[in-house]
């Protein structure tokens, strides 16, 4: 289900509009602060853009914006949750459980690098991976924690408009990583800001009736008949093929 260029505008003007409590959920991604000195990423903007998720069919709307900068992840993340005054992990909410103009967050979760970049690994003579070059630039990155360092964050606020439309709004950002076969430390970070609207009724919408005669035949199925029905399945299989 998609819906034009006047009605996604007209439903971003509900979103400003709707009597929501959390006044930091931005009513676009205009009212994001980009990160200072930060440059749009328009290839991974595209490249978001044109993939397509399996289970997105309820979908309604998704803006997402792309941006990179060559500064620590650490400088960018903490930019961001003194922005946003979010709150550290999941508040256990799931945005299906809103009721109409309710609406959660904003919180984040981060995750560290794991301590086996740090193995040095060799195999049969061959260098597997450089453990002791990856330790020694680290050492020269800001640790978020004792021994930990960042290597990715999310932003995330939920809410249920009034329709029963959810809006959910995320700040996701990322370490550019680093090359130890070409002894590179990239000091870049990625993050995007994405807003989507998904109607939670759309399955309803779409179903037909029959599929609920289906269901019924289903349980009418003697356990012992299900080896016949798989022998029928699978030729039927075939003969669609031919």
């Amino acid at each position: 289900m998609r819906i034009g260029t006047v009605g996604w505008l007209l439903l971003l003007l509900c979103i400003s509009a709707g009597p929501i409590t959390a006044a930091e959920l931005p009513r676009s991604l205009d009212d994001i602060p980009v990160f200072p000195g930060a440059v749009r990423n328009l290839e991974r903007e595209e490249g978001y853009s044109t993939f397509e998720y399996v289970n997105d069919d309820d979908v309604v709307y998704r803006e997402i914006r792309a941006y990179m900068v060559n500064t620590f992840i650490d400088d960018v993340v903490q930019f961001y949750i003194d922005h946003t005054q979010a709150t550290k992990g999941w508040p256990g909410v799931d945005m299906y459980e809103l009721d109409p103009g309710e609406s959660v967050g904003p919180w984040y979760s981060i995750s560290f690098y794991s301590d086996d970049i740090f193995k040095h690994i060799i195999d049969y003579g061959v260098l597997l991976q450089d453990g002791n070059w990856t330790r020694q630039a680290f050492s020269q990155r800001p640790q978020w924690e004792p021994g930990k360092w960042l290597q990715s964050a999310l932003f995330t606020w939920d809410m249920a408009e009034e329709d029963g439309k959810l809006v959910r709004v995320t700040i996701d950002v990322g370490d550019g990583g680093y090359d130890w076969r070409e002894r590179i430390d990239y000091r870049t970070t990625y993050f995007e800001f994405e807003i989507t609207v998904r109607d939670p009724y759309y399955w309803a919408h779409d179903w037909d009736d029959d599929w609920d005669d289906d269901w019924d035949d289903w349980d009418e199925v003697e356990p012992g008949s299900l080896m016949e029905m798989w022998e029928l399945f699978k030729n039927w299989a075939i003969e669609s093929d031919e």
